[in-house]
């Protein structure tokens, strides 16, 4: 009887051992999939030095008219065609550059990219505003 009590809660340690880890195995997945990489002006600066990236501004029109990183493609997060716009544009596999204004709509479009299916996301961090 002692035994099996013990074979039980041997069993029981074991189980919840591996639904722990099974937690952090999900949690590890869930944050590559739903990440990109936030950098600043300068690491932009040398990822832009890479021929086949693309540079993507997410900001309205009417903000691009008050300047933009050179060379940059002009899509806004608003549009309706959001997506379907930039897979038109930009290939999945390649490195692609995302800027806004300040950062927010950058972030909440490098989200939207990553689940379509693109892989070399790198969001400036300080957005235009802050572009040296």
């Amino acid at each position: 009887m002692l035994n099996r009590i013990s074979y039980e809660m041997l069993l029981l340690k074991k189980i919840h051992t591996m639904q722990k880890y099974l937690l952090i195995i999900i949690l590890f997945i869930t944050a590559q999939v739903f990440s990109q990489t936030k950098v600043d002006n300068s690491r932009f600066k040398e990822l832009m030095s890479d021929s086949t990236a693309v540079i993507l501004d997410v900001r309205t029109a009417n903000e691009v008219q008050e300047g933009k990183i050179q060379g940059s493609l002009n899509v806004s997060y608003f549009a309706n065609n959001f997506l379907s716009e930039v897979e038109r544009m930009i290939p999945k596999d390649r490195v692609v550059l995302v800027y806004c204004a300040a950062g927010a709509r950058s972030a909440e479009a490098c989200k939207q990219l990553k689940k379509a299916g693109y892989k070399h996301l790198y969001d400036l961090q300080t957005g235009y505003n802050g572009w040296e």
